[in-house]
């Protein structure tokens, strides 16, 4: 078993590939992504040990989220992890 397999040896083996199909299609359709107009909020973070280098951006309205957004480059479990 590989590395990247050892945190999904309790599913069988369809289950392992529809989780490897859902983290791929929110790597290659994340939700939210994008930039955010008018953004009360923003915070910029670079891992320089995997490369990933991500700015979400929100708005704040009373208190509140009423909208966020994030953009960059990451790996595909960073990317999925946003939606």
């Amino acid at each position: 078993m590989t590395t990247q397999d050892e945190g999904l040896d309790h599913m069988d083996v369809d289950a392992r590939e529809m989780y490897r199909e859902h983290i791929l299609d929110l790597f290659k359709h994340p939700h939210n992504f994008g930039t955010l107009a008018g953004c009360t909020h923003r915070h910029h973070a670079h891992n320089p040990l995997c490369g990933d280098d991500i700015t979400i951006e929100c708005v704040v309205t009373d208190g509140k989220v009423s909208d966020v957004r994030f953009n960059g480059t990451a790996c595909a479990i960073c990317m999925a992890q946003h939606h």
